[in-house]
């Protein structure tokens, strides 16, 4: 049949993801969360919310095998007196429910 295109499935990819914020005391956890991988590589699930500025959730995501790929903390510069913020990219291999 030529009347149409075959689709076939193929292996799907998933960019990383950059998540932003200023600093909170969570801060510390994610710090954690990385020096532990020196002792061994665990890839858990995670959730990522948005949220508005009342702090009601907007929409949520579940992430499979989690990984963080870099961290960028805060440039402490007295002349530029910022929010200080950190960016976590992390990668994962899709969604959950």
């Amino acid at each position: 049949n030529n009347g149409f295109v075959w689709q076939l499935p193929t292996r799907v990819s998933f960019s990383t993801i950059r998540l932003t914020r200023p600093l909170t005391p969570d801060t510390t956890k994610v710090a954690k969360w990385i020096s532990s991988l020196q002792t061994g590589i665990k890839r858990p699930t995670a959730q990522i919310a948005a949220l508005r500025a009342d702090g009601s959730e907007v929409a949520r995501w579940g992430l499979i095998d989690v990984l963080p790929v870099s961290w960028t903390g805060p440039t402490l510069d007295p002349a530029n007196p910022a929010v200080a913020t950190e960016v976590l990219e992390i990668t994962h291999h899709g969604f959950t429910d």
